[in-house]
């Protein structure tokens, strides 16, 4: 089989498989791993670039972790390459040129997914932020 005959239904079915989900119908596995999404893609990302057996425009969302295909959409962090609309956007959501470095190649099934990314991180920064001030508060 040639790398371009797999199909995303196809990655998506390793993928799962990987981390233990359910088998297709009359299929079972004796000792099925258990994985967590990252090192289940991490063995996808192998396959990838090391054996050329599924072709690369397969990621998997930093968010929702679901594994999608780039040729369809997507969106790429990329803190060299923002247009002013982006720009804008991430200034909207305050999103800072320092994170953006730190999540450098980070990729998203959408723009909503990043969105949300963003704004988790932001909201575990201020929780993170707000206990700290009340352990000072109590020390």
């Amino acid at each position: 089989m040639k790398t371009n005959e797999i199909t995303i239904d196809q990655v998506r079915e390793v993928y799962e498989m990987l981390q233990g989900m359910p088998l297709p119908e009359g299929w079972h596995m004796a000792e099925q791993p258990q994985l967590t999404p990252g090192a289940a893609f991490a063995v996808i990302w192998f396959l990838q670039e090391r054996l050329r057996v599924i072709p690369d425009h397969y990621e998997r969302c930093k968010n929702c972790d679901e594994v999608f295909d780039t040729d369809y959409g997507g969106q790429v962090v990329s803190a060299d390459d923002v247009d002013e609309y982006d720009q804008a956007a991430y200034d909207a959501i305050g999103v800072s040129a320092d994170e953006l470095r730190e999540y450098e190649g980070a990729q998203f099934c959408d723009v909503e997914c990043e969105a949300q990314f963003w704004h988790d991180l932001h909201n575990d920064l201020t929780d993170t932020e707000e206990e700290m001030k009340c352990q000072k508060l109590l020390i």
